[in-house]
């Protein structure tokens, strides 16, 4: 026997799992853009801490 309120109690739950499931991976993929934006901001700071560097150093040298 088939109870038409167990059906839609049922509905609901997976309504609730997948709305769960989306916030979390949404979370998460948040989550990993950020550290990924921070990992490419150093990096670049590193990059161009190095030109700079680089460059000072060559214009002392010629200014000597």
């Amino acid at each position: 026997m088939f109870y038409p309120a167990l059906g839609i109690i049922l509905a609901l739950v997976m309504i609730g799992v997948c709305v769960a499931i989306y916030k979390a991976f949404r979370i998460e993929h948040e989550v990993l853009v950020v550290a990924e934006r921070r990992q490419r901001r150093e990096e670049m700071a590193r990059r161009i801490g190095k030109t700079v560097t680089v460059s000072r150093s060559t214009d002392i040298s010629k200014r000597r």
